[in-house]
């Protein structure tokens, strides 16, 4: 299954998750960052819609550092897990453009830094 790149889109379009969290230092462009430890589909494949948006040097580091790692600071990958899964239940649910629901999810953000 290939990614939405309307979703990818619409990712790139939201404040970064890691901002001013335990990752303090964040620049560059914010990416659609997949979030793929477990498996989808095969070994590695990514899930063409479990995504959260980081900027373009975190990303670089989730890389580097494996996403276990990178994300256990900020209590696990199994919450970047659940951001992605959120992400896209507001997008299908076609709430991408609710104001109540973009609070909800900004505020879900400061809470998960």
């Amino acid at each position: 299954m290939k990614t939405d790149q309307k979703f990818s889109k619409w990712i790139r379009s939201l404040d970064t998750c890691i901002a001013g969290g335990v990752y303090e230092s964040c620049g560059g462009i914010v990416h659609s960052c997949h979030v793929t430890t477990e498996t989808y589909l095969g070994k590695n494949q990514k899930h063409p819609y479990r995504q959260v948006p980081m900027c373009a040097i975190h990303h670089t580091i989730q890389g580097n550092k494996g996403e276990r790692e990178f994300y256990k600071p900020m209590g696990g990958v199994d919450k970047a897990i659940s951001l992605g899964w959120i992400l896209t239940g507001i997008y299908l649910a076609n709430l991408e453009r609710d104001i109540e629901a973009q609070r909800a999810l900004h505020r879900w953000f400061k809470e998960w830094r």
